[in-house]
């Protein structure tokens, strides 16, 4: 019985850690000296971390279609709200050191109903 219940916990956890896999986080900034900038960097990256723990991680949602229009980083999410019929869409930009963002994004097929 003890075995069982220890699963169940283990199992518990496991599952409600999971859900936050899916969101991706920027790497966390590269600090070469202390200054009022670099505060600012580490700030804002723990703010992502903390809305991502506590589950307030909003996506922005868009009624212009994104491709070709909207400049993002490669696997950044948007909402397209096309007339009520939500499609979910993520950038696929090639990125390079060169050229880290792009307005190339591919959308869901299928549309989710407003809420």
């Amino acid at each position: 019985m003890r075995g069982w219940m220890v699963g169940l916990i283990v199992g518990v956890v496991l599952s409600s850690v999971s859900v936050s896999w899916a969101i991706r986080l920027p790497a966390p900034p590269t600090i070469t000296e202390w200054n009022p900038s670099a505060i600012a960097q580490i700030n804002s990256y723990l703010r992502q971390v903390w809305e991502l723990t506590n589950g307030r991680l909003t996506h922005e949602v868009t009624t212009t279609n994104p491709n070709g229009s909207r400049v993002g980083t490669q696997g950044d999410l948007v909402f397209y709200n096309n007339s009520g019929s939500y499609k979910l869409c993520v950038n696929i930009s090639s990125t390079t050191s060169a050229s880290p963002t792009g307005t190339t994004w591919r959308c869901s097929a299928n549309a989710f109903t407003a809420p």
